[in-house]
């Protein structure tokens, strides 16, 4: 894996998602970044007191800085600085809320921050977060977006699937029709039912059936 492999990856998802059906595709539109210099790179890391992770830098050359990505796209670096990076991270400790240590890479929406460990150890992994809780997502910048890009390229493969689930079936109905597992996830108002890789979100209801579905929500 390489960063010509991330570049590669965003061009294929650029040109077959052309109706922007992926989550937050319609705001970062796949965008290619503004490439920056070594000489800007050295410039933030030192007015921040930081080494950015080798495959971080190598981003910002390539792809480019607020390039399209995950969810709503990778922030540029103007908006990454939150809290104070030269600390070590404790965004990884329970009931923690600070910025320290990391920098902002992204937003998931609903308030969810992703992170990337700048100070600190993991340093490099990828972790998203919110409320004094975080998850760790990948263990390198590389591959939390190439798992990214991969996941919705099967997902824009899988598209012909949507139409063979429907309203009233069961959990294991849905795994049966499409050939992938299905996940419920209750929530406070409902039991959400996905599969990582159809790009359909379904609900159940109190019997355990689809009552509705909306096809591309949250891929």
């Amino acid at each position: 894996m390489d960063i010509q492999e991330i570049a590669r990856l965003l061009v294929e998802l650029r040109s077959r998602d052309a109706a922007r059906r992926v989550f937050g595709s319609a705001k970062h539109q796949y965008r290619d970044g503004r490439r920056r210099s070594e000489s800007e790179i050295v410039a933030f890391e030192h007015e921040h007191g930081i080494e950015l992770p080798a495959q971080f830098r190598e981003y910002l050359a390539v792809v480019g800085d607020g390039s399209g990505g995950p969810a709503y796209g990778v922030n540029s670096l103007d908006r990454m600085v939150v809290d104070d990076p030269r600390k070590p991270a404790t965004v990884l400790a329970e009931d923690c809320d600070s910025r320290d240590g990391v920098l902002v890479v992204g937003d998931e929406g609903c308030a969810i921050d992703v992170m990337l460990v700048v100070t600190g150890s993991p340093i490099g992994s990828i972790w998203n977060g919110r409320d004094g809780e975080a998850h760790a997502l990948a263990p390198s910048f590389f591959e939390w977006y190439r798992g990214w890009a991969r996941r919705k390229l099967r997902c824009l493969d899988n598209e012909a699937l949507v139409p063979l689930v429907r309203i009233g079936m069961t959990v294991d109905e849905l795994c049966a029709a499409t050939g992938h597992v299905w996940m419920p996830r209750p929530t406070e108002s409902k039991t959400y039912c996905e599969s990582p890789e159809v790009p359909v979100q379904t609900a159940l209801d109190a019997q355990g059936r689809v009552s509705w579905l909306r096809p591309w929500t949250q891929y």
